[in-house]
């Protein structure tokens, strides 16, 4: 089944901003596609750069990959509460504070990597599990009314958004 892209009108401009960075039409062949750039990209990193960081107090390669990881955990959690009818409203997260209590300076790129295609291949697994009326439902996440579909074109937006600060600011330090 393709999972198209959602109307975009009613989501807050946050949200907005990274759907609208995902050009494919599919949701499983944009996130398959993601995968595999951010995995391109980071195999192109020696070891020894991964905690290179373009400025000051400005994340390093390895923790925007245990962002990108985070984050998709989490959108991935709520699009799960959110497909099974729950209706319960989901707190936010601060994206730094998971950072900077992440563990970062001890792992790998490579251990990373492999932590991030491990995620998203489950990610993917979990919307190729939903049938239309699931995708439909909706839920609130950090004030933000979303639905299923759309938390998952987030993911695939979010994870874009940083492969492209990747490729512009940290590419000339690796």
């Amino acid at each position: 089944m393709k999972i198209s892209k959602p109307n975009v009108e009613n989501l807050s401009n946050y949200l907005k901003n990274y759907l609208e960075l995902v050009h494919e039409t599919d949701l499983i062949f944009a996130l398959e596609k993601d995968r595999d750039e951010i995995r391109s990209y980071y195999t192109t990193i020696p070891e020894n750069k991964g905690d290179y960081s373009y400025a000051v107090n400005k994340w390093t390669s390895k923790e925007v990959l245990c962002h990108i990881i985070d984050a998709e955990r989490i959108f991935s959690y709520r699009a799960l509460r959110f497909s099974r009818n729950d209706k319960t409203e989901l707190s936010g997260y601060d994206d730094d504070f998971l950072v900077a209590n992440s563990n970062t300076v001890n792992r790998t790129i490579s251990d990373l990597l492999h932590e991030f295609i491990l995620v998203r291949n489950s990610t993917i697994s979990l919307f190729k599990s939903m049938n239309l009326n699931m995708l439909e439902l909706v839920g609130t996440a950090n004030n933000n009314t979303i639905s299923v579909s759309s938390l998952g074109w987030l993911i695939a937006g979010h994870s874009k958004h940083h492969l492209s600060v990747l490729l512009t600011k940290y590419k000339s330090g690796n």
